[in-house]
């Protein structure tokens, strides 16, 4: 699997996108693993608790006498090829483990990103992973943890444990500022998106709203808030919303984000707006095109 390919598919888990699907099966394979697993038995059967409390849940975490243990378990889609399967397993034990690892970290990063201000860890995690790929691609590195892999029935599962101390200290050196922000609205973004494109409005706009705290200038996302606004009967809302982003960032539009600004105005009824935005389009449109003469 590329580079690209697994990204996304981690991207993917991160977010949510790919949710559970757990069989009788899966869960009591799941706890055969925990059982296996070289852990100290106040430790193993916390998380083997845990995991019965949670059983929709993906990934669950325990601090258990100054270590941290982190349990992930991916679904595995059905792969009746048996090469593509073995492929689709192994890329799947390194999302788990990337996964468990970065639970970890954010574990013991709570006073680096509060949740008061950075309220979705999905888009805290990934956000540390698309710094970590801009900088290297030898994946999260966390001195003095241990871990534990295996493909089971219906998934794979990945075990990682480090001692806090360990972890506080590898989270010294984790991004923060307007790097680590402009990276976080991104993710808010592409979660978003997966909102939107679904036509799941309201969730869409409470994750934008999120997002614009920051102040992230991008005017698809802008865009895409007034169009929530004006789905959920909210036309006012929508039209005030695009006349602040053109004021803010309209002389960034491209053509295709003019004439998408000027059909919301038209649906938000500022049917002079619309009109307006229109002709801007054209006159960038052919500008462009003379430039390229």
């Amino acid at each position: 699997m590329t580079k690209r390919v697994f990204s996304l598919l981690l991207a993917a888990i991160l977010a949510g996108l790919c949710g559970p699907a757990f069989s009788d099966a899966a869960l009591t394979s799941l706890a055969g693993f925990v059982g296996e697993s070289p852990l100290p038995d106040g430790a193993r059967e916390r998380l083997t608790a845990r995991v019965a409390a949670g059983p929709e849940a993906t990934a669950w975490i325990i601090e258990e006498d100054g270590v941290v243990y982190s349990l992930v378990f991916l679904p595995a889609p059905d792969e009746d090829d048996p090469q593509a399967r073995r492929k689709m397993e192994s890329s799947l034990l390194a999302a788990a483990e990337m996964k468990g690892k970065m639970n970890l970290l954010l574990y013991g990063a709570a006073s680096l990103y509060p949740s008061d201000v950075y309220a979705y860890p999905e888009a805290i995690a990934g956000a540390l992973i698309s710094l970590k790929d801009e900088r290297s691609a030898s994946g999260i590195v966390l001195p003095g943890s241990q871990s534990s892999r295996k493909i089971l029935d219906g998934g794979v599962a990945s075990l990682d444990w480090a001692p806090l101390e360990k972890i506080e200290i590898a989270g010294r050196s984790l991004p923060s500022g307007k790097a680590f922000d402009d990276a976080y609205c991104a993710q808010l973004y592409g979660i978003s998106r997966s909102f939107f494109t679904t036509g799941q409005y309201a969730r869409a706009l409470g994750i934008l709203k999120e997002m614009h705290r920051f102040q992230w200038m991008n005017p698809d996302a802008y865009l895409d808030t007034a169009e929530c606004f004006i789905r959920l009967d909210r036309p006012e809302d929508g039209r005030v919303m695009l006349e602040r982003t053109l004021e803010a960032m309209g002389d960034k539009f491209s053509v295709e984000q003019l004439e998408r600004a000027g059909e919301l105005f038209g649906e938000a009824g500022d049917e002079a707006s619309m009109q307006r935005l229109f002709e801007e389009a054209l006159r960038l449109f052919r500008s462009g095109r003379e430039g390229e003469l």
